[in-house]
């Protein structure tokens, strides 16, 4: 609103008019803005963060989109020799300036209010044994605002709503809810004093459900075969019409990838000819959908003969790479060829990453309910991609599962949607894999 108002003020003040609110020019540049503030992670800013460097994100946001819409105004005005009059130089950047100073100055003001009125939530904590340690040592190293509290059984209540010792004490409202992380069965007591603060309005989370909701995965080492049968979700392997959609994205997808990134993968191709000997491109077999094997595609960015001593992990810094094979993984266009595994459907565009069999015979055996990641096809990018970062070992690949099997139980396009911005977001910014 800001942007249009600002925009809309800048037109006036040139041409005594306001424009309609519904034009598609406008609404078209709104996207483009809000594309550019999302991508640099405007709208997830921890309050902690200086204001100064959200400001200068802010701003950088703003005239990247600017330079956007101005480049997109030049094109639309030499097909039609006649450019959109809201993004004249006289309007555009006076619009801009004075979006910049609002959304600068609101954030400014709500960063303010909040620090200065920062209620963290609190969540009880029932349990003692090695749920409850790991769940409090995970919440700790979370970025969640709030505190986990211990509470023993039988002081369920009590402890939510103390108003007779404490005539300021705050009452179960104030609470986030209560997080069930007991080894076993709970007994009738613990079930009554759970039921009546539910009754009451405090919400009860299960151990499994706290992670899936605030962390948006799901801890495979405390599943068990019966929490399969009873969850929702999963529509991704059984709805036809969610799989259908998904193909005929997919096939959209990677033909715009292939068309509009072919000047980027012709260039690719004459540096890594250039660079060092050996072939443009390098095929891996990976492990897909069913567990079948499928044969991906990807710009070589290591020497010739990498692997002669074997299949190893990848790593961060490694010596094998070349120095264009660290520039396309740096920007991820290493990737790009697999595009046309997706338009054969031996990938998606959006899925668990494929991995070696190698190494999926080895992890199969040390990570529980690995083999659930061949439910659907793999991915080009995915939730564990952009949520987790780059890992090199069996820990990481359990972490990451974790994340993949949020996605084959939540999915959906709007998921989808939100990954492909992430995956933007760390293609310029970095982090992921």
């Amino acid at each position: 609103m800001g942007f249009v108002f600002m925009l809309n003020l800048a037109f006036w003040i040139r041409f005594d008019v306001f424009v309609p609110l519904f034009s598609w020019p406008l609404a078209g540049a709104a996207a483009i803005v809000l594309l550019a503030m999302y991508v640099a992670n405007i709208y997830s800013a921890d309050i902690d963060e200086s204001v100064r460097r959200v400001a200068l994100r802010t701003i950088t946001a703003i005239a990247v989109s600017g330079l956007v819409i101005a480049g997109l105004t030049y094109v639309v005005g030499v097909v039609r020799l006649r450019a959109e009059p809201l993004f004249w130089r006289s309007v555009l950047p006076f619009g801009l300036a004075g979006f910049a100073l609002w959304a600068v100055t609101w954030r400014y003001v709500v960063f303010g209010v909040l620090r200065q009125h920062d209620q963290r939530r609190r969540w009880l904590l029932l349990g003692q044994g090695e749920r409850a340690r790991r769940i409090t040592k995970d919440f700790t190293a979370s970025s969640i605002e709030g505190q986990l509290q211990p509470v023993m059984t039988g002081n369920v209540i009590d402890k939510l709503f103390d108003k007779y010792h404490d005539k300021n004490a705050r009452g179960g409202n104030d609470w986030a809810g209560i997080v069930l992380a007991t080894e076993g069965a709970l007994d009738d007591n613990q079930v009554t004093d759970l039921m009546q603060a539910r009754m009451r309005g405090v919400r009860v989370y299960d151990f499994v459900e706290f992670y899936e909701k605030y962390w948006r995965k799901i801890p495979i080492a405390e599943l068990r075969d019966e929490w399969f049968l009873y969850s929702s979700g999963f529509r991704l392997v059984h709805h036809a019409l969610a799989l259908n959609a998904k193909r005929l994205l997919d096939i959209l997808l990677s033909l715009t990838i292939l068309i509009a990134g072919a000047p980027v993968m012709l260039l690719a191709i004459l540096l890594i000819k250039l660079d060092s000997k050996g072939p443009i491109f390098y095929t891996q077999v990976r492990t897909g959908q069913r567990g079948k094997t499928i044969r991906m595609y990807k710009f070589r960015t290591m020497v010739e003969n990498a692997e002669q001593q074997g299949a190893a992990w990848a790593q961060v810094n490694d010596s094998r790479v070349t120095r264009v094979g660290r520039w396309l993984r740096e920007w991820h266009l290493d990737e790009l060829p697999q595009a046309w595994n997706v338009l054969k459907g031996d990938m998606s565009c959006i899925g668990p990453r494929p991995e070696r069999p190698e190494f999926t015979q080895e992890l199969e055996k040390s990570i529980p309910y690995y083999d659930l990641r061949y439910l659907v096809k793999p991915g080009i990018t995915g939730w564990a991609q952009v949520m987790h970062h780059y890992g090199s070992s069996v820990d990481d690949a359990r972490n990451k599962l974790e994340y993949d099997l949020y996605y084959i139980k939540n999915y959906s396009l709007l998921l989808d949607a939100f990954i492909a911005l992430k995956t933007l977001r760390v293609m310029i910014f970095g982090g992921g894999r």
